[in-house]
């Protein structure tokens, strides 16, 4: 395993298409993923925080940037989402993962991705 040593802080969030677009059998595919590229990552509140948002006919947040950050809780937080399906609503999704993680969970001097 490698880990990303940034210099820099970082403010990663994925945002996940929860829709009717990924199957049922293709989830702990996409699950599997996220939890191998937040290990990529030095996370903690002072290197890289990682924001989770899920999104299809509705969008929720799963992880805040503003929460513990540790490999730990993120995994445990991707292990816990449930596939629910339903449309495609990415233009909500954007809006609420502006507002909510970098407008909310604003950090000065941390990238943005």
């Amino acid at each position: 395993m490698n880990v990303t040593d940034c210099s820099n802080p970082l403010d990663l969030v994925f945002l996940v298409d929860d829709s009717s677009s990924i199957s049922e059998g293709d989830w702990p595919r996409v699950r599997t993923f996220l939890q191998s590229v937040a290990r990529t990552f030095t996370i903690s509140s002072q290197a890289t925080r990682i924001g989770i948002v899920r999104y299809a006919t509705n969008t929720d947040v799963i992880y805040r940037l503003t929460s513990s950050q540790n490999i730990f809780s993120i995994e445990g937080a991707i292990r816990n989402m449930r596939h629910a399906g339903g449309s495609t609503n990415l233009g909500e999704a954007l809006a609420v993962t502006y507002q909510q993680m970098f407008v909310q969970g604003r950090r000065e001097g941390a990238a943005k991705v």
